[in-house]
């Protein structure tokens, strides 16, 4: 799969990576503090700093176990870049800690590729809503 992409600089096509991702955020979500963005995504705000939003994103209906989809990451404002710190479901940051800096920056790699996959998905989806809306009004 396309997340086992293995770059030779992989620290720098990550930061790359997460400033590309910023700009995407930026276009779906752009004010981070709103609640409801094209009815997909809920944003909440975890903590802030001057520089800084954590920010949960919520989307998708309840799954077999009455939660939803989550994904926990850090905006940071001066450097315009977002750093995934969690997917629900498909990392866990605790284990991802006790593990050598080299597993550490793939894992932080996969998720972070994950996110920019998922934010092309739903600026597509949302650049799409409005022109089906459109052809039920005609």
């Amino acid at each position: 799969m396309l997340h086992r992409v293995r770059p030779l600089n992989k620290s720098f096509c990550l930061q790359t990576l997460c400033e590309n991702n910023y700009r995407k955020l930026v276009s779906l979500i752009p004010c981070f503090e709103q609640l409801e963005t094209n009815g997909v995504v809920k944003t909440t705000v975890l903590a802030k700093a001057p520089f800084t939003y954590h920010l949960s994103l919520t989307f998708g209906d309840l799954d077999k176990i009455g939660q939803h989809s989550n994904i926990e990451c850090r905006v940071y404002l001066d450097t315009q870049s977002v750093d995934v710190l969690n997917i629900a479901g498909l990392s866990s940051p605790t284990q991802a800690q006790r593990s050598t800096p080299k597993k550490l920056l793939q894992h932080k790699w996969e998720i972070n590729y994950f996110f920019e996959k998922w934010l092309v998905f739903q600026l597509q989806r949302a650049n799409e809503e409005p022109l089906d809306r459109q052809a039920a009004l005609v």
